[in-house]
């Protein structure tokens, strides 16, 4: 049976000293397996040196890796679930002291 997707595990606000190395994790489910991205603000997130994104497909877990913090960091972070059938969207805020 085909089921929406939707987060199980929410992302959570994460606060940071500068140079801190952080994750924001996060949960989802349905049928078919969502295709899953992460924005940062409004902008999609590439892979760089610095911020990494994961998918673990068989564990339908992802996760956002920044190495160092910085103060550009700092943002509302959004992960999107999206398959034919729907979208699910969490959302949280990283904070750079």
């Amino acid at each position: 049976t085909q089921q929406v997707p939707r987060f199980i595990q929410e992302l959570t606000d994460v606060y940071a000293g500068q140079g801190q190395s952080i994750i924001f994790e996060a949960a989802y489910s349905g049928n078919p397996s969502p295709d899953v991205v992460w924005y940062k603000n409004d902008k999609l997130i590439m892979n760089t040196d610095n911020v990494k994104v994961k998918l673990f497909d068989d564990l339908k877990k992802t996760t956002l890796t920044i190495t160092r913090t910085t103060p550009e960091d700092e943002a509302t972070y959004v992960c999107k679930a999206t398959s034919d059938i729907g979208l699910a969207v969490t959302k949280a805020k990283l904070r750079v002291s």
